[in-house]
């Protein structure tokens, strides 16, 4: 009777493949069990103010401290209005004769600032609410029930934790 055996050959390649599938998983498996054993950000309670630059002067803004804010990119709730207020809006001009930078303010249009409150996430240097990054000078879409503009994040105070 004759038996044959049959004999597995590991060559470099082979191992050389068994390793770095290893590696593979074993990275895998630490980044999982590292991002869900992560602490929770800490939930803190922010107001800001978006600047809207440059409106026509007549404009009249419907809006009133409570209504709710909502980001128009995401749709997604991002706060309470608190107040806003308006003020002439300003311009910049560089004069090149004198090699002064002028300022002054339109006439006809207007600038208007609302401060809103939400309860946000602190990570990555900024806060988030609702995956949105609220950070001084950041930009943002949003809408009241009768408002909707865009403009840039002026001031971002936390009030407390909550």
């Amino acid at each position: 009777m004759n038996i044959k055996r049959s004999s597995v050959r590991l060559n470099f390649f082979d191992i050389f493949l068994i390793v770095l599938t290893l590696l593979i998983i074993s990275g895998a498996v630490v980044l999982l069990t590292a991002r869900s054993s992560g602490t929770a950000a800490d939930k803190t309670v922010v107001e800001y103010t978006v600047l809207v630059k440059e409106l026509p002067a007549d404009l009249v803004v419907h809006a009133k401290p409570g209504d709710t804010v909502i980001d128009t990119i995401k749709l997604g709730t991002i706060g309470t209005l608190v107040s806003f207020h308006s003020e002439p809006a300003q311009y910049e001009h560089y004069n090149q004769v004198e090699g002064v930078l002028n300022q002054g303010t339109y006439e006809d249009l207007v600038s208007i600032s609302f401060t809103i409150r939400a309860e946000a996430e602190y990570a990555d240097d900024a806060y988030r609410i609702g995956g949105i990054r609220i950070a001084h000078g950041a930009q943002i879409y949003f809408r009241t029930p009768f408002f909707t503009g865009f403009g840039f994040i002026t001031d971002v105070n936390p009030v407390g934790a909550q």
